[in-house]
């Protein structure tokens, strides 16, 4: 074992962003590391809570303002500013001074570009850290950006050319700014970023190898552990509370709907959900961070909660109704349950169509479905003895493993060859 590594962790996006960068970091402080968390100020009570060190990267109101233009015409824009170029200049800064040669590794999201300019500028060591399959962007399994599937008959050219194509895109939107620092800072010029951006050391994938096989195209560095599955309830082993409790414990296991902790923009699909769960005569829970798109007057069998830790939920459900974020969609495949997903952007059509793949939920579109189809689709995963079956399969499997702690022991292993 490394003794008291010095991790710099830079956690830039929404809480399925930063959350497991909170339990990879708690289990390093656990092993005797010093580990400071770089991330958007409004989770800095989160880290605390992980009893991790905080440095802002970014106030509350940029991370809000960013979640506004969610399903806006500008909302690519806006995700690539607040993830891409408002951190760049503050986490290079961050890691210039506090870089200590053969003590301090960075553990960075693989969107941090400050981190990537302070590894070919100092030699920072670095480990970049992938949540999502998509995002190695694959032509030999390509990743979906709609509802529609591909044809079985477009070749893997076609893919090749849209994937080079997306890869131009990123390199508009970012080469600009990334060269004005890049020449600041003394170094040429990078035209390429996707790439470039990703440590030359080692990525490590936080999903196992059942959920996206390793495609010829990946980066050689590449190494898969698993779902990290932490959030708030593994940081102060949080009770359910007892309006909940009491909720959970009248009447047959609710349903669970929810669009994320980013997405505000719910309102329409909210009220399909709630008349749906009325056609099937079946309980529900409703999760969201913003109250105003909740429907008012809500039923008898369906109650609303602005936040609620999964990880203690989950088993105590039937199915979840979910936007495919990677964090959500990773604790319902914990507890063995069914899970239909309507996706709004960036990698959730990818992550629906990996699930409905592997025989555990389905997908459905969050805009054109009706409170009809919606139930119809609800419905169709509840009864489904071979979906049941194989949901329970996989939540065997991954109960068996410890995804956190051998991310864990992968970073020690990396940090001990710098250290010597």
């Amino acid at each position: 074992m490394v003794i008291n590594m010095k991790f710099i962790m830079v956690a830039i996006g929404s809480h399925g962003d930063v959350y497991p960068f909170l339990g990879i970091g708690a289990v390093l402080k656990k092993r005797g590391h010093t580990v400071t968390v770089l991330a958007n100020s409004y989770f800095e009570n989160a880290t605390n809570q992980a009893g991790l060190d905080f440095y802002s990267i970014g106030s509350a109101d940029e991370y809000l303002d960013m979640i506004g233009k969610s399903g806006e015409p500008d909302m690519r824009r806006a995700i690539c500013d607040y993830l891409f170029i408002r951190p760049m200049k503050p986490v290079f800064d961050y890691c210039a001074s506090h870089y200590i040669k053969g003590e301090t590794v960075a553990v960075c999201n693989i969107s941090s570009l400050g981190t990537r300019l302070a590894n070919e500028k100092f030699g920072l060591p670095m480990i970049s850290i992938n949540l999502t399959p998509m995002m190695f962007m694959s032509s030999y399994d390509p990743p979906l950006f709609s509802i529609q599937e591909y044809p079985v008959w477009v070749p893997r050219w076609a893919f090749s050319i849209a994937i080079y194509t997306a890869h131009r895109v990123f390199d508009r939107d970012l080469c600009p700014s990334l060269n004005r620092l890049r020449k600041e800072i003394g170094l040429p010029p990078q035209r390429r970023v996707l790439g470039w951006m990703l440590s030359p050391y080692k990525v490590i994938g936080l999903f196992p190898e059942w959920f996206a096989k390793p495609q010829p195209d990946w980066p050689a560095q590449v190494e898969l552990t698993g779902f990290p599955l932490f959030d708030e309830g593994h940081m102060h082993n949080s009770v359910l509370s007892p309006e909940l409790e009491q909720f959970l414990s009248g009447g047959d296991a609710p349903i669970v709907i929810t669009p994320g902790t980013t997405n505000y923009k719910y309102s329409s699909f909210f009220e399909k959900a709630v008349e749906a769960t009325s056609k099937l005569g079946v309980r529900a829970i409703l999760v969201s961070k913003f109250q105003e798109q909740i429907p008012r007057n809500l039923p008898a069998h369906v109650r609303f909660f602005e936040y609620l830790p999964f990880s203690n939920l989950l088993s105590r459900t039937s199915a979840v109704v979910h936007h495919g974020g990677i964090g959500t969609l990773a604790q319902i495949l914990k507890a063995g349950i069914p899970q239909l997903i309507a996706p709004w952007g960036i990698d959730q059509f990818d992550n629906g169509a990996r699930i409905k793949a592997l025989g555990l939920g389905g997908v459905i579109s969050s805009k054109r479905c009706t409170a009809k189809s919606l139930a119809d689709a609800i419905y169709v995963l509840m009864n489904s003895p071979e979906v049941h079956e194989r949901c329970k399969e996989i939540s065997c499997k991954i109960n068996a493993s410890d995804p956190i702690h051998d991310t864990c022991r992968i970073i020690e292993a990396f940090g001990k060859t710098v250290s010597t």
